[in-house]
């Protein structure tokens, strides 16, 4: 276990250890909760993702194409005899 884990669950078995006033004889029972505690959060922590790759530009040419499609047709003008 590293130190760093140790010093966590050490710190939260005498957090634990304070919340229930202070008692004699349950140092180890302390540490399993603390220790169970750490571990717990360690499992929801969201595991760090890579980054997902750019998405390619779009040229001038090619957006303005794009945005002539996206525009509802024009409605047809009839002509006065």
């Amino acid at each position: 276990m590293s130190d760093d884990k140790q010093s966590r669950i050490g710190k939260r078995a005498f957090e634990i250890w304070q919340r229930e006033g202070c008692p004699d004889g349950r140092s180890a029972a302390h540490w399993q909760q603390a220790e169970a505690e750490i571990v717990a959060e360690e499992a929801d922590a969201p595991s760090p993702k890579k980054k997902a790759p750019p998405k390619p530009r779009q040229t001038v040419s090619k957006a303005k194409s794009e945005t002539r499609k996206a525009e509802p047709p024009k409605k047809a003008v009839k002509k006065k005899k």
